[in-house]
């Protein structure tokens, strides 16, 4: 396991959950792993499962708007997943991923599924909610 204070050079950072609705701590995260961790990419994976509460299409395209206004298209990418990460293989992670696959961390607030993605072998960082974090803290860029 890697110590959170090293620099994630070279690493694309995956989160997922189920975005359910998205809120600031959500993107606030996102913006820690590329600032604060030093992570080249980030990938949002959303869990689309018949129990939501908003409909998947429209928190994809929160989540695009958002990327897009900020200005981060080429760093931060996101999708969908029927599949929770807490019994995702490693098959279906490598599908996702593609070639970003063999530089991938995982980011997770949640230990049940970190436990699991760590005994696939998977590299994992534990990153403890945002809820700390001020909004402005991080320059946000609307346009």
């Amino acid at each position: 396991m890697r110590n959170p204070t090293e620099s994630f050079k070279g690493k694309v950072a995956l989160f997922s959950g189920r975005f359910d609705f998205i809120h600031l701590f959500h993107w606030i995260t996102v913006l820690r792993l590329l600032k604060e961790y030093g992570f080249d990419k980030v990938v949002i994976v959303v869990l689309d499962y018949p129990e939501r509460k908003f409909a998947v299409g429209v928190v994809m395209q929160l989540w695009k708007e958002l990327i897009r206004n900020s200005g981060l298209d080429d760093t931060v990418g996101v999708m969908t997943n029927t599949t929770h990460f807490r019994e995702v293989t490693d098959r279906e992670l490598q599908k996702i991923m593609g070639d970003d696959f063999a530089r991938m961390v995982y980011i997770s607030g949640n230990w049940e599924t970190y436990r699991h993605l760590y005994n696939l072998g998977i590299e994992c960082l534990f990153v403890e909610a945002s809820y700390g974090i001020h909004a402005s803290d991080y320059e946000l860029k609307v346009e």
